[in-house]
């Protein structure tokens, strides 16, 4: 009984800790969708991006984008496509999400790398993403970085669903009714 009651209560201790850890991330995004909303000092930009890498190596980046939101009314989009790896594609592991916009560049990955670095890193106050993990990862394998604070999605996803499930970003959106 002693084992059964010490097994309770450290399984207890446990969701309360989980339970924590996870209300500090929603509480935490709530702030910072109240301050984006307000237009609050450090909170006036944001920057988004994504890359689309080789589903065979991470290396490969298919495609960068980009997005710099001003809440003054301003935004920026880029997206280039790196003609490098134009022959890759995916769809063998993952979908193959190739973007095609009216505004898309075909650049060489040098030139995405250097337009990434100047037009995008440092531009603005926060930076949001999805799953930013394998993005950064792929970042480091070509050589950048992109050091700044950061909220993923992802993780709000996963606190706000209660279990190890993630909602998707636009069921996320949707949840904060933000349009997009």
């Amino acid at each position: 009984i002693k084992i059964k009651h010490r097994l309770e209560k450290r399984a207890l201790k446990k969701k309360k800790e989980k339970d924590e850890k996870r209300n500090k991330i929603i509480d935490e995004f709530n702030k910072v969708i109240n301050n984006l909303k307000a237009g609050a000092e450090g909170f006036k930009t944001v920057g988004c991006f994504d890359l689309e890498f080789w589903e065979q190596d991470m290396n490969k980046i298919l495609e960068f984008g980009w997005k710099i939101e001003d809440f003054s009314g301003k935004s920026k989009t880029t997206h280039l496509i790196i003609r490098d790896n134009i022959e890759c594609e995916n769809g063998f592991y993952s979908k193959n999400n190739r973007f095609s916009r009216t505004d898309s560049e075909i650049v060489s990955l040098e030139v995405a790398k250097r337009r990434f670095q100047t037009e995008f890193l440092g531009k603005f106050d926060i930076l949001v993403g999805h799953a930013l993990s394998n993005d950064f990862r792929v970042l480091k394998l070509n050589d950048m970085d992109c050091e700044q604070p950061y909220y993923d999605t992802a993780d709000i996803s996963t606190a706000l669903m209660k279990k190890d499930n993630k909602m998707s970003l636009d069921k996320l959106l949707i949840h904060y009714n933000v349009s997009y």
